[in-house]
């Protein structure tokens, strides 16, 4: 009797633990450059820069606008654009995780091309 408790403590235990669990994704592809003519080429493919918040009971992190930013800066950080160049066919791509329900954590990602104007 004793052994049928703990298992079936440990099954409604491990239920809440895997049901209180989530994650969404969701993105915008946003137009930076003028592309309609053939006078540029593709330097860069696929650049990315991240940033990170975590919220505990929904307090702390920063706010969404400034994950956003503080991804395209850790792009721009990480490739820097020469005179002539611009981002094209830039995405950004949020990932809310939340875990028990306490403990919330949303990934910003921004992926762009660069291009060179002649």
């Amino acid at each position: 009797m004793k052994t049928k408790s703990i298992i079936t403590g440990l099954l409604i235990s491990g239920s809440l633990a895997l049901t209180s669990c989530a994650s969404s994704h969701y993105g915008t592809l946003q137009s930076s450059a003028n592309l309609s003519s053939n006078n540029f080429n593709y330097s860069a493919n696929s650049i990315t820069g991240t940033s990170t918040a975590t919220y505990i009971f929904g307090i702390g992190g920063m706010k969404r606008q400034s994950l956003v930013d503080e991804a395209k800066q850790d792009m721009l950080a990480k490739n820097p654009l020469q005179k002539g160049q611009a981002l094209a066919n830039t995405t950004v791509n949020i990932k809310n995780s939340m875990m028990f329900g306490i403990v919330q954590e949303v990934m910003c990602t921004i992926t762009a091309d660069v291009v060179t104007f002649n």
